[in-house]
C-alpha cells in the first residue's frame, strides 16, 4: 500500500544479513537485489533498479544457477530489458530481449509464450530504433 520506504528497509535489512553470513556471492543473494530493484522500479527509480539487477544477473551469472535453471537468467535480462526501455535506450533493450529469446527458446523451446514474447520485444526495440 505504498509503503515503499519501509518495505525498501526490509530488504536491505535482509541484505545486509545475508551478506555478513553468506558472502558477496552466495547466490541467494540473487532474489534480494531482484526484489530491491524490482521495488525501486515501482518507485520510478530505474537507473538505481538496473543496478541492483545487474548485481543480481552477476551473481546468476558466476553460480551452478544459470547452469540449473536458466530461466533465472532469462527472466532478470528480461527485467533489466524492460527498465532499459523505460530509460529510452532501444539498443541495449534490443540486446536483452535477444538474449532472453535464446535463454528460453533453449529453456521452454521456440514456440513457447515466454520465448516468443522476448522476441516480439527484441523486434520492436529494433523498429522503434529504425523510426528514429
Amino acid at each position: 500500500q505504498g509503503k515503499y520506504s519501509e518495505a525498501q528497509e526490509q530488504h536491505e535489512r535482509c541484505l545486509a544479513i545475508k551478506l555478513k553470513a553468506l558472502g558477496e556471492s552466495h547466490p541467494s543473494l540473487a532474489a534480494t537485489y531482484a526484489n530491491i530493484g524490482t521495488l525501486l522500479d515501482t518507485q520510478g527509480k530505474h537507473e538505481e533498479a538496473l543496478h541492483q539487477l545487474e548485481k543480481c544477473l552477476a551473481i546468476q551469472k558466476s553460480s551452478t544457477e544459470e547452469e540449473e535453471d536458466p530461466r533465472a537468467v532469462g527472466h532478470t535480462k528480461f527485467v533489466m530489458a524492460r527498465l532499459q526501455l523505460k530509460r529510452g535506450d532501444l539498443g541495449n533493450a534490443g540486446e536483452l530481449f535477444r538474449d532472453c529469446a535464446g535463454i528460453y527458446g533453449r529453456a521452454y523451446g521456440e514456440g513457447h509464450r515466454q520465448t516468443l514474447a522476448a522476441v516480439t520485444e527484441a523486434r520492436r526495440c529494433l523498429e522503434w530504433r529504425q523510426d528514429v
